[in-house]
C-alpha cells in the first residue's frame, strides 16, 4: 500500500531508463499482516497443517495480489519494462511476533505442523502470484526463490528474512532471470513470413 501511495518505483523507472524492474511486495501482507492469529483455527491433531488455515487466509492473499497487480498494471504502461516478482522462500517459524508466536497462542506448537502451515502459505501465495504474473505475458516473470535459502535456522536472520548469504542465493535466482530476459531483448526477432 505504501508503495501504490507514493509511486516513487515509476519515478524511479523513469528517470533511471529501467529496463527491468525488481518488485518484491505482498509477503508481509501475505503471511498475516502481523496478524496471523485472526486466520488459523485452533490446534486440532485431526487436521492437516494446511487446514489450520482459515479461509479468510485467501483473502489476505487477494488484497496482497490486488496491489501487486497494481504495480504490474502501472509498470506495464511503460514502455520495454520488464517485471521480475517473487512470492519469497519457505519462512520457517520460530518463536517470532509474525508466525510462531500466533501459531503458539492457537496451540500450534509443533515445529513440524508450523512448518507445514507456513509452507502452505508461501505455496498459495506463490501459485497465485505466478496466475496473476502469466496474464502479462513476457512483461512480468515470476521468480521461483522457494527452496533458495535452506531449510535450517542459521541461514534465517529472523522468521521472515535470510541471512547475508541466504539473500545471496535469492540473488543467484534473479540474476538467471535478468539473463534471460537480456538475452530475449538482444535475441535478433524472426520476420513474419520468411
Amino acid at each position: 500500500e505504501n508503495m501504490l501511495k507514493e509511486h516513487e518505483y515509476i519515478d524511479a523507472i523513469r528517470e533511471t531508463k529501467a529496463s527491468i524492474f525488481l518488485l518484491s511486495a505482498g509477503g508481509n501482507d501475505a503471511l498475516g499482516g502481523g496478524n496471523l492469529r485472526a486466520h488459523l483455527r485452533d490446534f486440532d491433531p485431526a487436521l492437516s497443517p494446511a487446514a489450520h488455515l482459515l479461509p479468510s487466509f485467501e483473502q489476505l492473499l487477494d488484497h496482497a495480489l490486488a496491489m501487486v497487480e497494481r504495480v504490474l498494471r502501472e509498470v506495464e504502461a511503460e514502455p520495454g519494462v520488464v517485471t521480475l516478482c517473487h512470492g519469497y522462500d519457505y519462512v520457517i517459524p520460530n518463536a517470532g511476533k509474525w508466525l510462531g508466536k500466533p501459531m503458539i497462542s492457537r496451540g500450534i506448537e509443533a515445529g513440524a505442523v508450523q512448518r507445514g502451515i507456513a509452507a502452505h502459505m508461501i505455496d498459495r501465495f506463490n501459485e497465485r502470484l505466478r496466475q496473476l504474473v502469466s496474464h502479462f505475458g513476457e512483461r512480468a516473470i515470476h521468480v521461483d526463490v522457494r527452496g533458495a535459502v535452506g531449510h535450517t535456522l542459521d541461514v534465517w536472520h529472523d522468521e521472515l528474512h535470510p541471512t547475508d548469504p541466504g539473500y545471496g542465493r535469492v540473488a543467484d535466482r534473479f540474476e538467471t532471470a535478468i539473463e534471460q530476459v537480456v538475452a530475449r531483448t538482444r535475441a535478433p526477432r524472426s520476420r513474419r513470413g520468411a
